[in-house]
């Protein structure tokens, strides 16, 4: 704090990050950090915050955990997920993962937009789920993105039966691999289950993911949903997975956010 008061922040701030990485700050002090993150800082900043906050907000911490927790998007987000039936707080962590909410973000693979829908992907869900492939032509307009991403989250939740670390293991390896991680693993319990996924970067991205969903369920969802659960076990069976819809493609486009023209309402 000394050297804060100093105005030597940067080592200030490398001098609190190390005692926090070996575990000698009480709740309080990481509490002071985090404020220390997010005073005066960009959003994508002030973001980083969330990871040393510990328990509820206080008095007079609304506006930290309001930094730490951002909703950008919030109306498109709410919009889709009434659509697609997937939950607000498990959006707003997966585009935080994805993006750090960027809409402009761009992959090295070629990942697009808030929820870094690949184009190929976009275009199968699109087309397969919605009726119309040129729906995806949209994919860099935020609210084009969420809801193509969101689809496709709510299909892999219908397939993987809800359980968000083959949920999100399908989102960031795909499907296929997400499906033999189940035929191989689903003896397991979830937690277990996590550690054991052989991807470095999906599991870290699968327990990311989990925990930035039960921060923003507890900050903000309904209470009567109660807190993000996560189920013990993996599902021993698996649902359909990307089947076209029954009616016909221009009924079926009527039931999305989307005129005819992939504009959105």
């Amino acid at each position: 704090m000394i050297l804060w008061r100093l105005g030597e922040r940067v080592a200030a701030l490398a001098e609190m990050k190390a005692r926090a990485h070996q575990g000698r700050l009480h709740e309080a002090d990481l509490r002071v950090l985090a404020a220390m993150l997010a005073e005066g800082r960009p959003e994508r900043v002030a973001m980083s915050a969330q990871r040393y906050l510990r328990g509820w907000p206080g008095p007079g911490d609304r506006a930290l955990f309001d930094a730490a927790y951002p909703r950008p998007f919030a109306d498109v987000v709410s919009e889709v997920a009434g659509e697609t039936g997937v939950d607000e707080a498990f959006l707003h962590a997966v585009m935080r993962a994805e993006s750090g909410f960027n809409p402009s973000a761009r992959s090295p693979a070629g990942a697009v937009g808030l929820m870094q829908m690949m184009p190929a992907t976009a275009r199968v869900v699109a087309g397969r789920l919605l009726g119309d492939a040129r729906l995806a032509r949209g994919l860099w307009k935020p609210e084009v993105n969420v809801w193509l991403g969101a689809r496709f989250l709510a299909e892999l939740q219908t397939h993987f039966r809800g359980h968000p670390p083959l949920v999100l293991a399908g989102y960031n390896a795909g499907a296929g691999a997400a499906r033999r991680f189940h035929q191989r693993l689903s003896a397991l319990p979830t937690d277990v289950f996590v550690e054991a996924i052989p991807f470095s970067q999906t599991q870290a991205y699968v327990k990311r993911v989990i925990a930035l969903a039960a921060g923003y369920r507890a900050f903000y969802g309904d209470p009567a949903k109660g807190p993000f659960e996560v189920p013990l076990r993996v599902p021993d069976s698996l649902g359909p997975f990307m089947e076209p819809p029954r009616k016909t493609p221009l009924a079926r486009a009527g039931s999305t956010p989307f005129l005819a023209g992939g504009s959105w309402r």
